[in-house]
């Protein structure tokens, strides 16, 4: 078997729909002689900010000289991003010959369950069972892992961690996980496990509520990340201290340290809460990280964590700016983020979403901040067209603003006729139209 083949042979599985469930997670590891128990695993969920978060905890495991599994979803250009091994800041891709490896060994077994009542295994639950797989031989320190998608049956939540982290919630993939927030907090929350602590950065009642409960329930000590000072039962605060370039600065108050003017590359003060629900779990983590978490190694994980594609300037003058806002919330937090840490005369926004999306949602917080609006396809099967972004326009934008552009290259140079040099560039909606931006 060839690398490509290896590939291909992965994104067969696409074909098959979501089935949320732990069977046949549980079945391929089984048979691939594997124990997601032996590892220490820091578990992060959440509608937004979990890719940051696991981001930033496993640059400070890296600083602090551990060897790091890190497991992500979706990838920008190679698929073995998502399988990650980062060690002394050196980040390695799992390599193609041990991608091939396991792809042969796992191709019988998938066969072998798809013959079962558990039907087909889908692309996410084998590359979550190469990935644990993978870590398991490679017999990492620590393995932080994004869940792909709800909580209490994503293929992932087959370990019981040293430390889950719950960003925050919002209304998304409603047709699986629930259509109020209560229902799709409780399938978020299913990553709670007993006497496991558990961190969000949650300020919503309606959704700290469920937590709360779940917490109780599960005998989970939950740690809450708030931005003011700590007050009742409230364990951790962050404060803001400004930005300057490249950087945002923050003080955090946590469960043993406090530690001053700490510098993040990620823009945003919604990434200081992220930041400290990082931070708050390496804490949680210190008797095993034997105090190598020191705020030498914290102050250097932050300042030097990286997580393209999101909000992230790759060229200036004018700027150009992407991000894989995907959802009302991330729109809400973009446009905030955009409007608040850059300066420019005109905004020309580049919008590709897929077309399972709340396309509507997400227009209705970067519409109203845009001059000039170009919608394009990214190269996805699920890709809205641009002709159907350019007819679910809502909100009061000059007919004579709105352009239409078959494929994000041609959007961009579009883009750039469009605007001079103090103006601002924003290319979001997905992240398949950010990777299409840096192809």
């Amino acid at each position: 078997m060839t690398y490509k083949q290896a590939i291909s042979y992965l994104y067969s599985l696409e074909e098959e729909r979501i089935n949320l469930g732990l069977s046949r997670i549980k079945s391929l590891l089984f048979n691939l002689c594997v124990s997601p128990g032996d590892l220490k695993v820091i578990h992060v969920a959440g509608t937004n900010g979990k890719g940051s978060v696991v981001a930033m905890v496993s640059s400070i495991l890296s600083y602090a000289g551990f060897k790091v599994g890190v497991y992500t979803s979706p990838h920008l250009k190679d698929f073995r991003e998502r399988i990650v091994i980062k060690s002394c800041q050196r980040v390695k891709y799992i390599p193609k010959k041990g991608l091939i490896r396991l792809v042969e060994k796992i191709q019988p077994i998938v066969k072998k369950i798809s013959r079962t009542k558990m039907g087909k295994p889908t692309f996410f639950e084998v590359t979550t069972a190469i990935m644990f797989a993978y870590f398991t031989q490679e017999e990492v320190d620590f393995a932080v892992l994004e869940v792909g998608l709800g909580g209490r049956l994503d293929a992932t939540n087959v370990v019981l961690p040293l430390v889950s982290v719950i960003t925050n919630i919002g209304l998304e993939h409603t047709d699986r996980l629930g259509n109020t927030l209560e229902e799709i907090a409780k399938e978020k929350c299913g990553i709670i496990k007993s006497e496991c602590p558990v961190i969000t950065a949650e300020q919503k009642p309606i959704v700290l509520k469920v937590i709360k409960n779940v917490s109780r329930q599960r005998n989970a000590k939950l740690i809450k990340i708030i931005p003011h000072p700590p007050r009742g039962t409230y364990a951790v605060m962050y404060k803001y201290r400004g930005f300057k370039g490249k950087m945002q600065f923050f003080d955090y108050y946590g469960l043993y340290n406090k530690f001053k003017k700490l510098s993040l590359p990620f823009f945003g003060k919604h990434q200081l809460a992220n930041a400290s629900c990082a931070i708050a779990a390496l804490e949680r983590c210190q008797v095993l990280t034997n105090d190598k978490c020191t705020y030498t190694t914290i102050s250097s994980g932050l300042r030097y964590a990286k997580w393209p594609g999101r909000c992230e300037v790759v060229s200036r003058r004018p700027y150009i700016v992407v991000d894989g806002a995907h959802n009302p919330a991330a729109a809400n937090l973009l446009a905030s983020t955009i409007k608040n840490y850059f300066h420019y005369s005109h905004i020309v926004l580049i919008l590709g979403i897929l077309r399972d999306k709340d396309i509507n949602g997400i227009m209705s917080y970067l519409s109203p901040i845009s001059d000039s609006i170009i919608f394009t396809s990214p190269a996805s099967s699920r890709a809205a067209s641009a002709m159907d972004l350019l007819n679910s326009v809502s909100h009061p934008v000059h007919s004579s603003s709105l352009f239409v552009a078959n494929d994000v290259p041609q959007a961009i140079k579009l883009a750039r006729q469009i605007a001079s040099r103090h103006d601002l560039i924003l290319i979001t909606g997905s992240l398949y139209t950010v990777a299409d931006a840096n192809a």
